[in-house]
């Protein structure tokens, strides 16, 4: 979803989440994949 360039709020909408809950989310993919901004999360996805 980061990869289609959905923000938090839309990822959260559809995942049935809060707006925190998605960004933690995104926040550990972008540690697990050694990035540090969810454009470069994007980019691998």
């Amino acid at each position: 979803m980061t990869g289609r360039g959905l923000s938090n709020r839309d990822i959260a909408q559809q995942l049935g989440v809060s707006v925190r809950t998605a960004e933690g989310h995104i926040y550990r993919a972008c540690a697990e994949f050694g990035v540090s901004r969810r454009t470069d999360l994007a980019d691998l996805l």
